[in-house]
């Protein structure tokens, strides 16, 4: 409770807990101890004004009695708003007498993730004389935390081996981060089919494990000589050296 007279304001807590997009309520309660009636605004402080709502421009109060007034504070769910403590303040004022109160509360702004990946190209490719098998991977970090990502890829058949330009990216809240990353066929044999390999590259958050993330690609080996390819130029061979 803050002074006495003329009147009294009261909060409606210390801690008010919320998820951005949700609303929550905080009561704050005016006792008038004077002789006449009064009329009162408020206003919060220390908040993002689109993050508050407040329903009643100005009340009046009757002297000996008490009004309740619910505000509502509702923080958008966007990476603007960061997770963690908001102090503010809820400052009453006498349209009539220009006295002034306040309450003051915290407000804790709880976690959310929302985290994506994409890959480019889509498609690769590896052969004895030419190659295209550097990828470029972006995160995206659209929750409200900063994260800091491992990255691993991985095959079906593990016969791919990664190596990236950075395997850990710190990330803001609503930034993103792009990494290089080279696949390698673990063997080239020289006489083969070609070859189609579907792989992934996953971004987890090292301090919340849940906070994961996945991207594809497909990396295409190219033989150097298939066996079809042999055969007939044995073919060719023999023919030629018959004649």
């Amino acid at each position: 409770m803050i002074d006495a007279m003329p009147f009294t304001v009261v909060g409606g807590g210390d801690l008010l807990a919320v998820e951005p997009g949700q609303t929550v309520p905080f009561a704050v309660s005016v006792r008038l101890e004077g002789l006449a009636p009064e009329e009162f605004e408020f206003t919060v402080e220390g908040l993002d004004p689109d993050w508050t709502l407040i329903p009643s421009g100005s009340v009046r109060v009757e002297p000996g009695r008490e009004h309740v007034e619910r505000l509502f504070v509702k923080p958008p769910k966007a990476p603007e708003s960061t997770a963690g403590d908001y102090p503010f303040a809820v400052r009453v004022r006498s349209l009539d007498t220009g006295e002034s109160r306040s309450v003051q509360a915290v407000l804790h702004l709880k976690t959310f993730h929302h985290v994506g990946a994409e890959i480019d190209p889509k498609k690769g490719y590896v052969s004895p004389f030419k190659r295209q098998n550097a990828f470029e991977v972006t995160v995206v970090n659209l929750g409200n935390r900063e994260h800091t990502f491992s990255l691993a890829g991985s095959d079906p058949e593990d016969r791919l081996a990664f190596e990236f330009a950075d395997d850990h990216v710190t990330i803001p809240p609503g930034s993103q981060r792009s990494v290089e990353v080279v696949a390698n066929p673990v063997s080239t044999p020289v006489l083969s089919t070609g070859r189609l390999f579907g792989f992934s590259v996953t971004a987890r958050a090292t301090d919340s494990p849940a906070v994961v993330t996945q991207t594809q690609a497909q990396l295409e080996q190219r033989a150097f000589l298939s066996p079809v390819t042999l055969i007939l130029f044995l073919l060719a061979a023999a023919i030629v050296g018959a004649w």
